[in-house]
């Protein structure tokens, strides 16, 4: 089969859309910027366990990403900020942040790999169970 500039394309557009896949191969519902999801994409996906991954979507809740990938007097820098919030928009106050900081290598690339090292660190020390049980009750309140 010859390789066509239109098959890549579309492969292209797969791998962007695989934003919200897990590597487990679970769909992750997420609220996210833009760069965010890129950089998620370009590192495979969210490292989150299947127990998490199940809970968002049984609870018809997504992860609420925050972050950001930095160059500052040539040290890298990643930071991100994980929530949960429902399709509602009901946000958790239970957080998990999680910084890295590289003071020798000051590039774009490494701030983009301590962004994703960020970010799923955070994934996995939050407390799904009880920022779900948190936006369950708030949701019940109003």
């Amino acid at each position: 089969m010859s390789d066509h500039p239109a098959r890549r394309a579309a492969l292209l557009v797969g791998l962007l859309c695989a934003a919200t896949l897990a590597r487990a191969g679970c769909s992750v519902p997420e609220h996210a910027a833009s760069d965010i999801r890129e950089v998620v994409v370009q590192h495979g996906g969210y490292e989150i366990s299947a127990a998490k991954c199940e809970l968002l979507n049984r609870q018809n809740l997504r992860l609420a990403v925050t972050g950001e990938a930095a160059v500052l007097s040539d040290v890298s820098i990643g930071w991100a900020t994980v929530r949960l919030i429902s399709n509602n928009n009901v946000v958790s106050s239970q957080v998990q942040t999680s910084t890295y900081v590289n003071r020798f290598a000051g590039s774009s690339e490494v701030a983009g790999e301590l962004l994703i090292r960020a970010i799923n660190d955070a994934v996995a020390g939050l407390d799904f169970e009880l920022a779900a049980q948190e936006v369950r009750r708030k949701m019940a309140n109003r």
